[in-house]
């Protein structure tokens, strides 16, 4: 039991799945590196798992990866399952006419999910994201957008949280937050030049556009480019009419009520 009352081996347990599904396939080696865990506490977390079919070794490789049952972990929860469909033709097809990659993401707690990519289809792109792939909220261009076009209560508790935190300059920090968000809200898109959190960190950067419906940020949508290719400013001018649109089209499709069929 831990001192502030949970139990240390479920959120352990909780942490290496989340790991192992973010990343689709790792080693135990890795398992133990990115969950910061002793390599047998990790190998006695893994097996558990495995005898709950939850993840299962790739044949003759030293990997794991999740299977199928993990899907049943979020059986009760289908919103973002409709994100994902209604989205998917809509980015697919912009990336055949772009040839960028790119990702609709929503908001869980304080992280970016990916729940829909066309990373496979793409012609230019240096790793594939798969669903379930995270990133900060405030350390990606996905994330400051979602927080801009959201609901007033929840920016001011983003912004509560970092004034009241313990770093140097929290107050300072809130209220330059609180003016980028404006400029997001005003512009319409937030981005990133040479994003840190991706598997090739500083190699791309982004751009991101709320995907809204009835006046409500559902999702977000997030191109991502080779920042030796372009600037940001050469890639907004070129690329920022058409993410808009899109994701205006994603937007209505979705505010659509369901046909029966």
């Amino acid at each position: 039991m831990g001192v502030d009352g949970n139990i240390r081996a479920i959120s352990r347990g909780i942490k290496v799945l989340k790991v192992i599904n973010q990343y689709g396939s790792l080693s135990m080696t890795s398992i133990s590196t990115l969950c910061d865990l002793p390599y047998p506490t990790a190998c006695r977390i893994v097996e558990t798992l495995q005898d709950e079919n939850l993840i299962e070794r790739e044949g003759t490789r030293k990997s794991y990866r999740p299977t199928a049952l993990v899907r049943t972990l979020s059986a009760g929860y289908k919103d973002d399952d409709e994100v994902a469909e209604i989205s998917r033709p809509h980015i697919v097809k912009l990336t055949r006419e772009l040839r960028w990659p790119l990702s609709i993401c929503t908001r869980v707690g304080m992280s970016m999910m990916i729940r829909e990519s066309s990373h496979t289809v793409a012609l230019y792109t240096l790793s594939t994201y798969h669903r379930g792939y995270t990133m900060p909220l405030l350390g990606s261009s996905s994330g400051k957008v979602c927080l801009a076009f959201s609901e007033e209560q929840d920016r001011e508790g983003i912004l509560k949280l970092i004034r009241d935190g313990r770093a140097p300059g929290a107050e300072r920090a809130a209220e330059k937050l609180r003016a980028e968000l404006e400029t997001i809200r005003a512009e319409g898109y937030a981005h990133y030049d040479r994003v840190r959190h991706t598997a090739n960190p500083g190699k791309t950067s982004a751009i991101s556009v709320p995907i809204l419906t009835n006046g409500v940020c559902r999702a977000t949508m997030t191109l991502a480019f080779f920042s030796s290719a372009m600037t940001l400013a050469d890639a907004v001018t070129a690329y920022l009419p058409e993410l808009k649109r899109t994701a205006a089209a994603i937007g209505t499709e979705m505010a659509q009520p369901l046909r029966l069929v």
